[in-house]
């Protein structure tokens, strides 16, 4: 749980993607699923609400527009929530004006809404995977090494699956890179920070 004092800004969850904070919005990642994963495990674990039904529909739109659709929802609960797009991770939902009074309050609502939200469907198979490995990964990972942000060759399908199955792979190459030198890394090898690779 995030001690936000009195009053602070709060960069919070887009559906299907991580938690950051405004203090940490440049920092090495977990891949997206474990992040996700553990964060609504412990709000869930206080909330009253476990058994409303789940929206299972496949959200097929991009990264901001699913921030859109959360911000609408959370609007409708009485919040205002508004969209920051930052350099390195893209659209992230940024809340004003929160207490320690309010914070559950927050946290139900945007669970309530996450559930009632379509949600982008992440790689689960190896077969799957194995496909955005070789499309977003691997192309990336290769660029940033022959551009000298990366000491070592990129890994094998077999060693980034099995690293992945241990919890610690990181969701983009780029966080591989010494954070001093992402300006540089994003603007020799870009990638689509709305996109959902």
């Amino acid at each position: 749980m995030v001690d936000i004092g009195r009053s602070t800004q709060i960069t919070t969850l887009i559906p299907g993607t991580q938690q950051v904070t405004a203090k940490t919005t440049a920092r090495r990642a977990v891949f997206y699923k474990a992040g996700l994963l553990a964060l609504v495990g412990t709000l869930l674990s206080g909330c009253g609400f476990v058994g409303e039904q789940e929206n299972t529909a496949e959200f097929k739109g991009t990264r901001t527009e699913s921030a859109q659709l959360m911000i609408s929802c959370m609007k409708d609960k009485g919040w205002e929530p508004t969209i920051q797009q930052t350099e390195y991770d893209g659209p992230q939902i940024v809340m004003t004006g929160m207490t320690k009074e309010n914070e559950q309050a927050y946290q139900d609502a945007f669970l309530r809404c996450e559930k009632k939200l379509p949600k982008h469907k992440y790689p689960e198979t190896a077969e799957e995977m194995r496909s955005s490995f070789d499309e977003f990964w691997l192309p990336k990972y290769q660029c940033l090494y022959a551009a000298g942000f990366l000491t070592n060759p990129a890994p094998t399908w077999e060693k980034y699956y099995e690293v992945y199955r241990a919890g610690e792979q990181v969701a983009r190459p780029h966080y591989l890179v010494d954070t001093g030198q992402w300006s540089e890394a994003y603007r020799q090898c870009p990638v689509d920070v709305d996109n959902w690779e």
